[in-house]
């Protein structure tokens, strides 16, 4: 590392004048970033300043194709010590971006989605060691992973639930905190045939009812719903 090397690095009205102190912004400014960290006059100085850094990001470079990806992992290249952060938003604690995503249900923010879609959350879980010191945790983001390739908006509200560890869902702008008295209410007579037209395509309720442990029972009604719509088809 060569110290006589300075940076002085300027995005918009901030100016940077170390690698540490430009990698912690640049949640904040990613297209900005990006364009600057691929510049050659920048990745010159980088190799002068410090070659081993500047192979790193040469590898970031050519093996990572999504620009999301790119810039969350090279952050972390020029500030090892940064809390969780992406996309102009930064996280003190997983709680967060599971709280996040369940106060906006049913929608869905595509930003948040790439935690799972890139795999971003398990590798900022891997960086700080959280793979080992919250395993069980770290598992679950794994299988949440593999879920999202199948089923990307259920995926995504069952990380909101896992990190939020909220058992209550709002549904048609009411809470319900168990199970039993979300289908008392749903099954009555006045709701029935709405919470039916619904039920299927819900893929935020269906999460918390997974989250809750009735993963038997959905799979059991989206097979009656499936055979109802084969026979609909062959009439």
């Amino acid at each position: 590392m060569n110290h006589k090397i300075k940076f002085n690095i300027h995005i918009r009205d901030e100016e940077f004048f170390s690698l540490k102190e430009f990698g912690s912004k640049i949640y904040l400014y990613p297209e900005e970033s990006f364009a600057l960290i691929n510049t050659k006059n920048f990745l010159t100085i980088l190799k002068k300043y410090d070659e081993e850094l500047y192979k790193k990001v040469e590898e970031l470079r050519s093996s990572e194709t999504s620009k999301e990806v790119f810039l969350f992992k090279i952050q972390y290249l020029f500030a090892p010590v940064l809390p969780l952060q992406y996309y102009g938003v930064q996280y003190k604690s997983y709680e967060k971006i599971g709280n996040r995503i369940l106060n906006g249900a049913p929608q869905i923010d595509i930003y948040m989605q790439d935690f799972l879609r890139y795999g971003l959350l398990s590798y900022y879980m891997r960086h700080v060691g959280d793979d080992h010191m919250q395993s069980k945790l770290y598992e679950t983001v794994l299988c949440l992973e593999h879920e999202f390739l199948l089923n990307e908006a259920r995926a995504y509200f069952k990380l909101g639930f896992h990190l939020d560890k909220r058992d209550e869902i709002v549904y048609r702008r009411r809470g319900y905190k168990d199970v039993k008295s979300f289908f008392e209410m749903i099954l009555s007579p006045t709701m029935i045939n709405d919470f039916a037209k619904d039920f299927e395509k819900n893929q935020y309720l269906l999460a918390w009812l997974e989250y809750k442990g009735y993963q038997k029972e959905i799979r059991e009604f989206e097979s009656i719903v499936s055979s109802v719509e084969e026979w609909e088809e062959k009439k």
